[in-house]
């Protein structure tokens, strides 16, 4: 279960990164909007 979690989450980070533009990156750290378990 742990890789699974591992991939789900790169793949999430991923489609934020797209959404966001990965130029926005910078920006991006300054107001994460990241779900802590």
């Amino acid at each position: 279960m742990g890789k699974q979690k591992k991939t789900w989450k790169y793949a999430t980070m991923k489609r934020m990164l797209s959404l966001r533009d990965q130029r926005l990156k910078e920006k991006d750290r300054l107001k994460p909007k990241k779900k802590k378990k």
